[in-house]
């Protein structure tokens, strides 16, 4: 089940609550929000706490030319309000795969792809294969804002705004 808009939803902790154990799905649109004065900024936004709460919850440009927004240009507002990173974009993505209008074929390539997409950027920096990962790594440990992968070598990947920067902790060179 999913919803289009739906952010006042946390205005009722017990809607959310609800929404949450259900698994219903919000379709919001934080640059129309915040453009039309629902929110006064993107940090007043709720999606977050939405999310933060365990509603799913996905992201749309809501009217791109009449709002001048991408979904990019949401992703980076998103970013730069609440710090998000790749890991809470890809969860996003797959909520809204999740929820997506077509077909289980069309659902299950998608998901795949938008793995590989993940896993493929786990390994990379600034599209540069990291030396050495991808050899002996196993369970790599997911954080908010970065994750470590750990083999004969632990390697702590921070995210960044703009892309995947890497902090070595033991034998890393470029």
């Amino acid at each position: 089940t999913r919803f289009g808009h739906g952010v006042r939803a946390i205005e009722d902790p017990a809607l959310v609550r609800d929404l949450a154990e259900q698994g219903v799905t919000l379709e919001v649109c934080p640059g129309s929000n915040v453009a039309l004065g629902l929110y006064p900024d993107w940090l007043s936004h709720p999606i977050a706490r939405l999310a933060d709460a365990g509603c799913r919850v996905t992201v749309s440009t809501d009217d791109p030319p009449f709002f001048d927004t991408t979904l990019s240009r949401e992703y980076d507002r998103l970013a730069d309000a609440f710090g998000w990173g790749e890991p809470d974009f890809a969860r996003l993505n797959h909520w809204a795969l999740d929820a997506a209008l077509c077909d289980a074929a069309t659902r299950d390539r998608l998901q795949r792809d938008l793995q590989l997409r993940v896993e493929r950027t786990a390994f990379q920096v600034k599209n540069k294969p990291v030396e050495g990962v991808g050899l002996g790594i196993t369970d790599p440990d997911f954080t908010s804002t970065g994750f470590t992968l750990s083999g004969s070598t632990s390697y702590t990947i921070p995210l960044g705004k703009t892309g995947w920067n890497l902090t070595p902790t033991a034998g890393f060179a470029w």
